[in-house]
């Protein structure tokens, strides 16, 4: 009997670690982004969608789990205490009938002898949900691009602007100008952009999910160096990202495609 109801928790952790998973790294997304559309999204459609799929795919394994249920509810229970969204309680109940519905579906084909083989493989449910992960990422990356009117990169100095690029999406035009450190021009230049370059842009940064970097990326060991700004300009607003010698991983990829835009 005790070593029947080790390997029912064996069999729920898998399932239940991407859940969790999900909901932390999920929640993560919607506090860095802070948009409201976005909220809604990940609340009511990505999260009850891989905990349903968890489910059904637990269910169809190891049948019907009340405990499991409650587990997958009580574990989103935390984030009460850092999500400012009243009454989140709710959503603790409502994952938990998701869960519920999915246990009951996969129950379905477990009374029909249908397996999933290697479903205890840890592994493999993190790989689907980290896969899973980016490619809501870059969804919502792609909404947030669409509605992106321009993006302006400038490079400081010292606290001066040394250098400055800007692509108007709306014009189809790309402007780098160069300053000297009383901040007078040096060098302006203008060229017009094609269609398939705004979409090559649009398109770097948007596998790059530049939308959702962090606000700030600072290294305090080095005193001078690289100091940038990322200004992405909405229909409903704009973000702004800066840097101070440090990076995100993709930083470069996004920086090459916005100065290849001037010819």
């Amino acid at each position: 009997m005790k070593s029947r109801s080790i390997e029912r928790a064996k069999a729920m952790l898998p399932p239940l670690t991407v859940i969790t998973l999900s909901y932390y790294i999920f929640l993560s997304l919607l506090l860095l982004i802070g948009e409201i559309g976005v909220g809604i999204i990940i609340l009511f459609v990505v999260i009850p969608l891989i905990c349903l799929a968890f489910s059904i795919a637990y269910g169809i394994n190891n049948s019907i789990n009340i405990f499991y249920v409650i587990l997958a509810a009580v574990l989103f229970s935390p984030s009460m205490l850092i999500i400012a969204i009243t009454p989140m309680w709710i959503f603790v109940i409502g994952y938990g009938i998701v869960a519920l519905i999915g246990n009951a579906i996969g129950m379905i084909y477990y009374n029909r002898n249908v397996r999933i083989k290697s479903m205890t493989k840890v592994g493999r449910y993190l790989l689907i949900a980290v896969l899973g992960s980016y490619v809501v990422a870059v969804i919502i990356s792609a909404v947030m691009m669409a509605q992106m009117k321009q993006i302006t990169y400038n490079s400081t100095a010292y606290g001066v602007t040394i250098k400055e690029v800007k692509i108007d999406f709306l014009s189809s035009t790309a402007i780098r100008n160069y300053y000297d450190f009383y901040g007078e021009q040096s060098e302006h230049k203008e060229n017009a952009i094609s269609n398939a370059k705004i979409m090559q842009i649009k398109t770097v940064c948007t596998i790059s999910l530049l939308p959702i970097w962090q606000r700030d990326y600072h290294n305090p060991w080095v005193m001078d160096g690289d100091q940038y700004n990322i200004v992405c300009g909405y229909k409903n607003g704009e973000r702004s990202f800066y840097g101070s010698n440090a990076y995100p991983l993709p930083y470069w990829l996004v920086y090459g495609v916005i100065h290849n835009a001037i010819e």
